[in-house]
């Protein structure tokens, strides 16, 4: 974020301050402001001293109650879906501002916890993006126009779901905690029906395949397996809109497992090729950079060659890791009986991850 539009930011936060002291509880969102004035004193005396700005002491108890580490889950995922990937790897700095408004803003279960979240949506949708200098409305909204941009973003908010309820702070309310299993099953209801047609795009990658070669074999298994996955998927969406009968419910939701880890196989085995072709591609170019250095010339374009290899390499990998996790919530559907993998945090934790994986690699194309 610029300065100008940090400081555009910081005066809004006040002015919105002051209205919900005139509009609600006076002494506690004036006790907000004053923190967060203190707050920001602390964090310049420490820039002045010539120390590493980091998060102030904690003032408050409540740190750890539900709510509070529910919202730092819920931002923690925004963050991660609306920012580059150089900023989801350095994901704790946002945090560590997250946990420091927290405490003061949703304090109690009770106080204005209202205030607190606009404050920290304000200060993350105000920002602008590094790489092309849009705001972050501006890209959200062209990346949520997407079919993939609203599935993934659906994806994120269910496993964040399952992470709650599976964790120790869950809701120990039952009505609360069976508002949150019907909004799990919502929201996995509706992400199916925005799959209708997507088997389409899978169909046309495979007429262009060449299945004669290693790589078009795999292709095939790949592409062919989430494919028929999606096209079965939509059987399983009518099953749940009632339109077929619930009796074939857990036949439909055995094949679909089936074919997306069939895709899943092929689609590891495929990219860990690709990820070895640019592992041999990085070490003939510093071979070629160490001859260039040795003779006193400057590998200019080949540095720049490498890095484009070694994000692409990045990418490569992570769809690995997003496939590896989206394979073991197959393999949970496939299995029959309960093991160790079959861990409700475990399983909510690696769709978590896909989730931020994916949202990262569709927002970076739109």
């Amino acid at each position: 974020m610029d300065g100008d539009t940090y400081s555009s930011t910081n005066i809004f936060i006040h002015k919105l301050i002051h209205l919900f002291i005139q509009c609600g509880d006076a002494e506690e969102v004036a006790g907000f402001g004053e923190r967060r004035r203190n707050s920001m004193e602390w964090r310049h005396e420490r820039a002045a001293a010539g120390s590493e700005p980091c998060s102030p002491p904690f003032r408050n108890s409540n740190l750890a109650s539900p709510t509070n580490l529910s919202l730092v889950s819920l931002f923690a995922s925004l963050h991660a879906c609306c920012c580059p990937l150089t900023h989801l790897l350095n994901l704790h700095s946002t945090l560590s501002g997250i946990l420091i408004s927290l405490p003061i803003a949703v304090r109690d279960e009770e106080g204005p916890g209202g205030v607190g979240v606009c404050v920290l949506l304000l200060r993350l949708m105000c920002s602008r993006l590094p790489q092309d200098g849009r705001p972050v409305l501006e890209h959200l909204e062209a990346y949520l126009a997407r079919r993939d941009g609203v599935d993934k973003a659906l994806k994120i908010l269910r496993y964040s779901t399952k992470l709650l309820l599976a964790s120790p702070i869950a809701p120990k309310d039952p009505e609360v905690y069976g508002r949150l299993k019907d909004f799990d099953a919502s929201v996995g209801s509706s992400r199916k029906a925005f799959r209708l047609g997507k088997f389409i795009q899978d169909v046309n990658v495979l007429k262009k395949t060449n299945f004669n070669t290693r790589d078009g074999f795999l292709e095939l298994v790949a592409t062919g397996g989430e494919g028929f996955y999606y096209f079965v998927e939509q059987f399983v969406w009518l099953v749940k809109a009632g339109l077929i009968d619930k009796r074939h419910s857990k036949r439909l939701t055995k094949i679909s497992a089936w074919a997306e880890f069939i895709g899943y196989f092929g689609s590891v085995a495929l990219k860990s090729i690709q990820v070895s072709i640019y592992l041999e591609q990085e070490a003939k170019l510093l071979q070629g950079m160490r001859k260039k250095a040795e003779g006193g010339i400057s590998p200019v374009s080949e540095i720049k060659e490498l890095q484009a290899l070694q994000g692409k390499r990045l990418m490569k990998t992570l769809s690995i890791i997003q496939d590896l996790a989206d394979s073991l919530l197959a393999l949970t559907d496939i299995r029959e009986t309960k093991g160790v993998l079959d861990n409700p945090f475990l399983l909510a934790f690696a769709g978590l991850l896909s989730a931020l994986i994916s949202a990262q690699k569709n927002w970076k194309n739109c």
